[in-house]
């Protein structure tokens, strides 16, 4: 009897080793899982570098804004992974204001706003050259109380940028993005602010302008050469 109880205490402990290592097994593969998906230990220095999954999620990151390059124009941030390690090579990110044409004046705001500040950045496309993201910062208002301001829907709303062309697709994020920029259009035309308001009738008038004054050298061309009783030649 005592030694069928030996045998069976031998064959549990061999059990519950065996149970244990099974559990130890899921759990440093499920850490693996989510440690590959968060990739809390990475900073970002180049495009390639920013996974897909971050795209197709909408994962926000975290950084500082270190300067801002005008061709493009590109904010070049400083990623701020979750766990920051010592030593970390400080190469900037270069990312670009999603679904907006930004103007001169544009560039002068991110240089005078944006640049040296933290912001919050969500990859919705990349391409070999920088990061296209939609991106936020905080600031303190006229009543000292922190506001966080859209960087792409500011540029447009205030007349220093414009809505790219887009269509539709399934990226609810980016959908929802560039539904809230063509509402800032909305109220840069309803201030009367900016490339929509002035330029584009701007550039309507002078064509009209122009080709009336064509019509009037025309016209008065022709009353002098009738006046000198030139013969008539063709006018162009």
């Amino acid at each position: 009897m005592e030694e069928l109880f030996e045998k069976y205490c031998n064959l549990m402990k061999q059990s519950t080793k065996g149970t244990q290592i099974g559990v130890y097994s899921i759990a440093f593969i499920s850490l693996g899982i989510a440690l590959r998906r968060v990739r809390p230990f990475s900073k970002f220095k180049t495009a390639k570098q920013v996974p897909k999954l971050f795209i197709n999620n909408g994962r926000e990151l975290t950084g500082f804004v270190e300067r801002i390059e005008p061709a493009g124009p590109l904010l070049m941030i400083q990623h701020k992974p979750l766990i920051q390690l010592p030593g970390m090579n400080k190469v900037a990110l270069p990312v670009k204001v999603y679904g907006v044409n930004i103007t001169g004046h544009g560039v002068s705001w991110l240089q005078s706003i944006v640049a040296n500040n933290e912001v919050t950045f969500i990859p919705i496309e990349k391409n070999e050259k920088c990061v296209s993201c939609e991106i936020v910062f905080s600031q303190l208002n006229e009543k000292k109380q922190m506001k966080y301001v859209n960087v792409g829907e500011s540029l447009v709303s205030i007349g220093f940028g414009t809505v790219q062309p887009f269509e539709a697709g399934s990226n609810i994020t980016k959908m929802v993005y560039l539904a809230r920029l063509r509402s800032a259009e909305k109220v840069a035309l309803k201030r009367q602010m900016g490339f929509n308001y002035y330029v584009k009738p701007t550039k309507e008038i002078l064509i009209k302008l122009s080709k009336r004054l064509n019509e009037l050298i025309r016209e008065t061309a022709k009353k002098q050469l009738d006046k000198l009783n030139v013969p008539k030649i063709a006018l162009t």
